[in-house]
């Protein structure tokens, strides 16, 4: 009998760890495997556009969550017609708040789906709502060993730990004898990523005379203020996984990750793979994880302390063999996409195997504004939508909220 999985996502963004994550493993399981795989991708009157990220991830089997109107029943009631019309016995949702009321209300009317959340990221709401709605939630899979922890200590079962990992190269590294190649791969955003610090540790570089080229690849908020920073860095936007495969990672020396918080960062796993060397933050759960082991086939450092970062990349641009032997270590040290794959594909199965959680749970619905006073909420989104009156968001986040 063929087992179906509903994959749920935001769309505003279409390319990003989670939205990697994503490709890669439907891709994996219709290739591999007899599950049916469904993505249900959400819909917005401005920032989440379906069919841009269907362009995008074209193997998908896409489903649009049509919450145009951009109120919250519109957005839960998106995801339980979608359940009700594809019928999945896995729910797996990245990044959509909505997922927890609209799979309650779903077992409410006698849908036999299961809910199983990844946790990717360190989002406090996030989690919160994990544990506020875990009598409907049938699987918890955590990709860092602190997160596994935070769970595993609230919740009595069900709390799973994957251990993430990367495709393996399609191209040869190339060593060269120029300049160390240096270089950061993501989102370009001062938050999170703590990417300005590329500017003071691109400084203490070049104080120390140090022979090195930084790359930048990447977009995002802080691009335009980096270009003037940082005049001769190289910059490579936007690139997708196959191009940094194809013409990034093997022409890189060492990566870098300035990251206050993480799950396991997508990056520094590519990264080892090709034999790239890793200096990074030590961010929450970084030793437990225990991808980069200092000194031993990459470096830490504090956050923020970005002339160690210097001083260890100039350490490695005066140092080839350390160079290669650190670089040997990482290949070795790297784990595979198609065991993590499985690893997923072994707790579906067991989720399946368990009774259904269908606990009570909190499914309160703030009002939408005065049409829904006089009209049911499904035809008051509709003559919304159908005027044109929807409700104004600032950015995807808040057309398609990622927690509750």
């Amino acid at each position: 009998m063929t087992r179906r999985v509903l994959f749920l996502t935001q769309s505003h963004n279409v390319w990003g760890g989670m939205e990697q994550w994503l490709h890669n493993f439907t891709q994996w399981l219709q290739e591999n495997t007899e599950w049916d795989v469904r993505v249900g991708v959400a819909w917005g009157a401005r920032f989440n556009d379906p069919d841009a990220y269907a362009a995008v991830h074209a193997h998908m089997r896409v489903h649009r969550l049509d919450a145009r109107a951009g109120t919250e029943s519109a957005r839960r009631r998106a995801i339980v017609d979608a359940i009700e019309a594809i019928a999945p016995d896995l729910v797996v949702p990245i990044g959509l708040g909505a997922v927890f009321p609209a799979v309650a209300e779903a077992k409410r009317r006698g849908s036999s789906v299961r809910l199983v959340v990844p946790v990717r990221a360190r989002v406090e709401r996030y989690f919160a709502n994990i544990v506020q709605f875990f009598p409907i939630v049938d699987g918890v899979v955590c990709v860092n060993r602190v997160f596994h922890r935070y769970f595993a200590d609230r919740l009595p079962e069900r709390v799973y730990y994957v251990r993430h990992g990367a495709r393996p190269p399609v191209a040869a590294h190339e060593e060269t004898s120029g300049p160390l190649r240096v270089g950061y791969v993501g989102r370009l955003e001062p938050a999170v990523k703590r990417v300005l610090d590329l500017v003071p540790f691109a400084e203490e570089l070049a104080r120390r005379e140090s022979p090195v080229e930084i790359h930048i690849f990447g977009d995002g908020p802080s691009a335009q203020e980096l270009r003037a920073k940082l005049p001769n860095a190289i910059f490579h936007g936007y690139r997708s996984q196959d191009e940094l495969y194809r013409e990034g990672w093997p022409n890189l020396d060492v990566v870098m990750l300035f990251s206050a918080t993480e799950g396991t960062p997508n990056a520094v796993c590519e990264a080892m793979q090709h034999g790239v060397v890793p200096v990074i933050s030590r961010y929450e759960g970084q030793a437990e994880e225990a991808f980069v082991m200092h000194e031993r086939n990459g470096f830490t450092f504090e956050i923020g302390d970005v002339a160690k970062a210097a001083e260890y990349v100039d350490r490695l641009a005066h140092n080839r063999e350390l160079l290669r032997r650190f670089s040997s270590a990482a290949l070795n040290a790297a784990d595979t996409a198609e065991r993590m794959h499985r690893d997923w594909v072994t707790i579906f199965e067991k989720t399946l195997a368990l009774t259904q959680k269908r606990g009570p749970v909190p499914v309160d619905l703030p009002r939408g504004g005065r049409l829904d006073s006089l009209l049911p909420a499904r035809l008051a989104d509709r003559i919304r939508v159908m005027t044109g009156r929807t409700f104004p968001h600032e950015d995807g986040w808040s057309e398609w909220p990622g927690s509750q």
